[in-house]
């Protein structure tokens, strides 16, 4: 490869004497290796999350005696548990979204390079994924490089990094509104 390639930058970045076919096998199975490891990450995060919330709601429902003794007063109860879901929810979904999407990246860096290599070889054409991986490379035409296109890709409204972190803020909403209605702030 030479300094002043004028090729694509999807198009560059195999070294010009690789063996693609030995190659292309083990890039798609760390691709799909990647996207495993980003899926289960986002299923901790959504489980954290809804076990946290399930924790608060099961806490509410406490009997309020356990014989003749008081466990808690009910009051009290209720604050900590509204200011946990107003104030407990939402940096654990922060840091979980955060985690995700650096699992998100490292599946888009594979996804570039078994791209880059599925070019070169002569099944260029014959996966849906790398079809579409090269189209939004061409259309998206002023990105020059591969954290450009990785960082776009990551944040368009057709992929799933952005789907899961909507599910996501969705709880950290429902959480406060949860925390709003048990201090007895919302009406309904």
């Amino acid at each position: 490869m030479t300094q002043n390639d004028n090729r694509h930058w999807l198009e560059r970045g195999v070294p010009d004497d690789a063996n693609v076919q030995d190659l292309l096998t083990p890039s798609r199975q760390e691709m799909y290796s990647t996207l495993q490891l980003y899926h289960a990450h986002v299923r901790y995060v959504i489980t954290i999350i809804l076990t946290l919330i399930t924790a608060m709601f099961a806490i509410l429902s406490l009997p309020e005696k356990s014989g003749s003794a008081i466990i808690v007063e009910p009051e009290t109860m209720k604050t900590v548990v509204a200011w946990f879901f107003l104030f407990g929810i939402a940096p654990v979904a922060i840091i979980g979204i955060f985690i995700i999407w650096r699992y998100y990246l490292v599946y888009l860096s594979s996804l570039v390079f078994a791209t880059r290599l599925h070019l070169r070889s002569p099944f260029r054409f014959t996966h849906p994924w790398f079809v579409r991986t090269i189209n939004q490379a061409e259309k998206w035409s002023k990105i020059k490089d591969d954290i450009g296109f990785i960082k776009k890709r990551a944040k368009s409204w057709s992929d799933t990094f952005m789907l899961y972190t909507y599910v996501i803020l969705f709880f950290v909403g429902l959480s406060l509104l949860c925390g709003l209605k048990i201090l007895g702030i919302l009406p309904f």
